[in-house]
């Protein structure tokens, strides 16, 4: 570190010592290296994790697009916190996919909102997309850099300039960090996009991201891709894919056609030999093809089948292997030996629970944390964005048997039922009274026949 870091480490150092700012000495420690290094991520960029990986390898473009897919067609809604204790036990059952709990605690936590800027905004959030192709984008950057960028675009003066009306996805492999310092470890954000450079203000920009261990070179202010994680598996993947391709290209032509006796062929014989050899027998079209020539000529093979060197076999490990890395059942995507769950409508209740329901929770809390407080500051309220459990139709199975269940469970009120089956209130006082059974008695108490 040269003389002129030290010195601005030590002014950084008063300035919060002055400001009276109490946190982890750890983590100060760690700011001090902000903006002194520039990140390295090596030869496997984020640009390589998408080209090689979702533009190039089918496994995880139908793996990427079953996630957000799903994410997509999931109802949000906007509510006005009523009761924070309970919202919070709400999260938490919500989270687990625990329908009935979360219906009952969302019924005393939150009160549904109809009208809302906030509702504008989700209906379109910017000229372009809907809602459900904002949330595809969003989900799937993040999936594949671990990192999503969300610029928001609010009025320059008036009373709503800080509330955003319009939201834009940065492509996350061109979008990097402007370190600052342990003031501001964050000082902005910029677009390098076909040699233009845009530069952001911090606040302009939600940045959603995976937890990164690397604290080197101020790695950790990255989310981590899970692709860079799996890199092994998807070059592998991607080669698997390549032998197969050119298998099927030159259709078993792995090894030597060369004189059958001990003449030499000269190169100009050999070159129309080889010549003659594609155009007649190479390519799918000619498979099974009886080469019958009057020349002495010896073939020596010099290579193995797709199947003799496990290549499918192989292709389907890296298939799983990657839907581990997403928490996706590849029974989901044509994987017929892995079943693991009994039918396909339990594999994607699965994925809802372990892959789309914690990438949603995810994002809820950052715009709750970046998007709403302006909206809350304007028109005094305490907004609430969230999505409907209630809205995955691989959870109403759950609600079916739920029914079926409470038919006998007489303590509880036609109301308290109403909510845990995702049902408004009913106004009537007479819902709000628990009913009990006429054949029900006192133990000990049962009348006596004579």
């Amino acid at each position: 570190m040269n003389i002129f870091n030290k010195i601005f480490n030590k002014q950084i150092t008063k300035a919060l010592n002055q400001r009276g700012i109490i946190g982890s000495e750890m983590y100060n420690s760690l700011l001090k290296s902000i903006g002194f290094s520039n990140i390295n991520w090596g030869n496997n960029t984020l640009e390589d994790v998408i080209n090689k990986g979702y533009l190039l390898n089918a496994d995880v473009y139908s793996i990427i697009n079953l996630i957000t897919g799903t994410a997509s067609s999931i109802t949000w809604e906007l509510y006005e916190v009523k009761d924070k204790k309970a919202q919070n036990k709400y999260k938490n059952f919500q989270k687990s996919a625990d329908i009935y709990r979360s219906n009952i605690l969302k019924e005393e936590a939150l009160e549904q909102v109809t009208n809302s800027k906030i509702l504008d905004v989700l209906e379109r959030p910017n000229p372009q997309q809907g809602w459900s192709e904002f949330i595809e984008n969003v989900l799937g950057f993040k999936l594949l850099t671990g990192n999503s960028y969300i610029h928001g675009v609010s009025p320059k003066f008036g009373v709503n300039k800080e509330q955003y009306h319009e939201l834009y996805i940065l492509p996350s492999q061109y979008t990097e960090i402007i370190t600052g310092n342990m003031l501001k470890p964050i000082a902005g954000y910029e677009l390098n996009l076909n040699g233009i450079k845009t530069k952001f203000e911090e606040k302009e920009i939600m940045h959603l991201r995976e937890w990164n261990p690397n604290y080197t070179d101020s790695k950790f202010l990255y989310g981590l891709s899970p692709l860079q994680v799996a890199n092994r598996v998807l070059t592998l993947s991607n080669e698997n894919y390549l032998a197969n391709m050119k298998a099927a290209q030159n259709m078993g032509a792995m090894g030597i056609l060369s004189s059958g006796d001990n003449q030499i062929l000269e190169p100009e014989v050999v070159e129309v030999m080889e010549k003659t050899y594609r155009e007649k027998f190479g390519g799918a079209n000619n498979r099974g093809k009886v080469l019958v020539t009057g020349a002495n000529i010896k073939w020596q093979n010099m290579g193995l089948s797709p199947v003799d060197l496990n290549i499918i076999q192989s292709q389907q490990m890296n298939l799983r292997t990657m839907c581990n890395v997403y928490n996706v059942n590849s029974a989901l995507l044509n994987d017929p030996e892995n079943k693991t769950y009994n039918n396909m409508r339990e594999a994607k209740k699965a994925l809802n629970i372990n892959a789309v329901i914690p990438l949603l929770c995810s994002f809820r809390d950052e715009m709750n944390r970046w998007f709403i407080p302006a909206y809350n500051k304007t028109d005094n309220k305490n907004y609430y964005l969230d999505f409907d459990l209630n809205s995955i139709p691989e959870l109403q199975d759950d609600i079916t048997l739920l029914g079926k269940r409470m038919q006998g469970e007489w303590w509880w009120t036609p109301n308290e039922k109403r909510m845990m089956m995702g049902k408004d209130v009913d106004v009537n006082d007479d819902m709000n009274k628990i009913y009990k059974p006429a054949n029900l008695v006192e133990l000990g108490k049962e009348e006596k026949t004579v």
